[in-house]
């Protein structure tokens, strides 16, 4: 039988030349992350090693979840990991209870593509998710954790009291009325 080789091959551009071109303008290559010829850049492993939220590049809501095991995730998922200058500031289980929040999820859809009866996503569009600061961070983070400990023993387990809860706290932070709440409710 054949083996495989698992040597490490040099990237070349050889037989790429017609390609150059158009390679040469992808985002990467223009801002030198990568050679006009490289198929993929490498990511920075502290962006994986450390707590983040992952969430599917395609999904019909906010479907994030929160990672404290350092996985790695695949490439149709988009992980948002706290910057340096906000982690004091935002604990990412606080964040995790907006970007999940009803009212969250009515805004990306405001604003986020529909792709058939899915929205993309994207590192792009996430990033526009508007984060509130709260004195109450630590009442959002305990209703995380219970709903985080429900789940680790049954992830089929119900939470949605909890969801509720974490919803209506996240329109008193925003300051919606009853109308707004009822519009954000029947979409």
């Amino acid at each position: 039988g054949s083996r495989l080789s698992m040597h490490k091959r040099k990237p070349s551009p050889q037989g790429t030349q017609g390609f150059k071109e158009k390679l040469s303008e992808r985002r990467e290559a223009k801002s030198g992350k990568i050679r006009w010829f490289d198929l993929q850049w490498a990511r920075d492993p502290e962006l994986f090693n450390s707590h983040k939220l992952i969430c599917r590049f395609k999904a019909s809501q906010n479907t994030f979840s929160f990672d404290e095991n350092k996985c790695f995730s695949s490439a149709d998922t988009t992980i948002v990991v706290m910057r340096k200058e906000y982690s004091d500031k935002f604990d990412i289980k606080y964040l995790l209870a907006l970007v999940n929040s009803k009212l969250l999820d009515f805004y990306f859809k405001s604003y986020g593509k529909l792709m058939d009866y899915r929205f993309e996503y994207y590192p792009g569009p996430v990033g526009q998710l508007r984060i509130k600061d709260s004195d109450s961070q630590a009442d959002f983070v305990k209703l995380v954790d219970k709903i985080i400990d429900i789940k680790k023993i049954d992830p089929q387990k119900d939470t949605s009291a909890y969801e509720g809860k974490i919803d209506q706290m996240v329109y008193s932070l925003f300051g919606l009325d009853k109308n707004e709440i009822r519009i954000v409710e029947g979409a």
